[in-house]
């Protein structure tokens, strides 16, 4: 028993010691306000990165975006990355872009891990690529894949909301199946 205990507790170190985010190339982003030591403890740690690359390949997991979008855009902005409990496991980012020709469509996509189930109130069940399932509520949907949970916010007041869901849908779909 003692032997199991001794095992499990080395996997987890190993598998916690390679899952975890590399701050080596990213810069700490300071708060817009000036904040205390301990009001700094309790709000996540926001990194920028260089180049998307190096933000990717900071990741203790894999991040995939979109490549076909619904609108002629710009290219995504770098991520926001926030370690959230300060100790680069648990990592929330933030990657946006919008329509050239229209300002106001904007693209938001967000990654949350690990994250190993997830709800979301007032929504409506999706089937998406590869027999997932998602959750779609007005502009958004969101969906897990291998520990990240997604949230993809499509604004676009030209489609119909009807049009606005087919298209996000296929956004998420993109994300699925290049896992």
């Amino acid at each position: 028993m003692k032997r199991k205990l001794i095992f499990t507790a080395f996997i987890l170190m190993i598998i916690s010691g390679c899952s975890k985010l590399d701050t080596s190339e990213l810069k700490v982003s300071k708060p817009e306000n000036e904040i205390s030591e301990e009001q700094a403890k309790n709000i996540p740690i926001t990194y920028e990165a260089p180049s998307m690359e190096i933000a990717l390949e900071a990741l203790p997991f894999d991040v995939h975006l979109p490549e076909e979008l619904p609108f002629d855009s710009a290219p995504f902005n770098l991520p926001t990355i926030m370690d959230v409990n300060h100790d680069g496991r648990t990592i929330m980012l933030h990657f946006m872009t919008h329509d050239q020709n229209n300002e106001e469509n904007i693209l938001i996509i967000e990654a949350d891990y690990p994250v190993t189930e997830y709800s979301v109130p007032n929504s409506e069940e999706v089937t998406l690529a590869n027999n997932l399932t998602g959750s779609y509520a007005e502009n958004t949907i969101s969906f897990l894949v291998a520990e990240v949970n997604y949230g993809i916010t499509y604004l676009n007041e030209d489609l119909t909301p009807e049009q606005r869901q087919e298209e996000t849908i296929d956004l998420a779909n993109q994300i699925i199946n290049k896992k």
